[in-house]
């Protein structure tokens, strides 16, 4: 953090020192620090996609799941094929209970190169959720693929499976 106090006292009009100072803030735990390291480089360059990235995921980390899904999708109107931010923001919807706006965001997520188990098994949630099991089922494996001791990911795709073999009631 020493660094980036000197950076900031040295250049206060450098939006990465302040953005820089943010994230050590997060690591430390000071996420209002944090905001507001990140609200400071914003208001220097308020197109830095990444920023914008960065506050929404301090945001959600402080429980403004609103707030943070905003910073995504300012970031993504800055720059449409940001995987980070598109993860992210599916995480978001995920968690304010719509699967179904999540799918969409994840799905680009992935295709762009977030290639996480926590992304798969996400997807592979909203994919069930929606009745896509042969889909939700490959990103269950994927996810576990990538991350063998994922003990959701692993849970989630023995209910899929389960999910799968049952008959559905009407045919």
């Amino acid at each position: 953090m020493l660094a980036y106090r000197e950076a900031i006292r040295i250049s206060p009009g450098y939006a990465g020192a302040h953005n820089g100072m943010g994230l050590a803030l997060v690591s430390a735990g000071r996420l209002r620090e944090a905001v507001q390291q990140f609200e400071e480089a914003l208001r220097i360059d308020s197109t830095d996609a990444g920023i914008h990235n960065n506050l929404g995921t301090t945001l959600a980390l402080g429980g403004d799941v609103q707030g943070a899904i905003l910073q995504y999708r300012e970031a993504l109107r800055i720059r449409p094929e940001y995987a980070q931010a598109l993860a992210n923001l599916g995480k978001a919807l995920f968690s304010q209970g719509d699967p179904a706006a999540a799918v969409r965001p994840l799905e680009d997520a992935v295709r762009l190169g977030a290639d996480t188990a926590e992304a798969h098994n996400l997807l592979g949630a909203c994919l069930a959720e929606a009745g896509r099991l042969d889909e939700a089922i490959a990103h269950f494996e994927r996810a576990l693929a990538l991350n063998v001791n994922d003990r959701s990911a692993r849970e989630n795709l023995a209910r899929a499976k389960a999910l799968r073999r049952t008959p559905r009631s009407g045919r």
